[in-house]
């Protein structure tokens, strides 16, 4: 069982740095002047970017 545990976070730790580099690769396509529009991803990131506004005011863009 601790090995079917220890898959499970090996998983996770993959899955978390896939989203990373996909986040890097589509900033890098936006400096470039591409759009890459990924509907949950988006979403994610525009909660996320909430969030920090909420505690960060500074970070607001107008």
């Amino acid at each position: 069982m601790e090995r079917f545990w220890e898959y499970i976070q090996d998983f996770g730790v993959m899955a978390l740095k896939a989203l990373g580099l996909f986040i890097i690769l589509r900033g890098i396509l936006f400096l470039a002047g591409y759009r890459l529009y990924i509907p949950y991803l988006d979403e994610l990131i525009g909660r996320i970017y909430y969030i920090l506004v909420d505690i960060i005011p500074a970070l607001r863009i107008d």
